[in-house]
């Protein structure tokens, strides 16, 4: 998602090679090859968001490993 609103907005924050050559104004962005990158972005997002989808259900169970101290020991046994 980031990385689509730096494609959108042409900043290339996340991406320095693009930078740079955003940097020279006689070179011109192809509006279509961003395009497929930021689908090719999505897609990436998306095969990941399938296959993290065990690690949301098992975050009550790293809560410690975060902030030891809002973890439950009393009832997570």
């Amino acid at each position: 998602m980031i990385f689509q609103r730096d494609f959108l907005s042409k900043a290339f924050n996340h991406f320095p090679n693009l930078k740079r050559m955003n940097a020279f104004p006689n070179v011109k962005m192809n509006d279509k090859k961003l395009e497929k990158y930021k689908s090719k972005l999505q897609e990436l997002l998306d095969n990941f968001q399938a296959e993290f989808t065990d690690l949301q259900k098992l975050k009550p169970c790293f809560t410690f490993l975060v902030n030891p101290f809002e973890a439950d020991v009393v009832t997570s046994g």
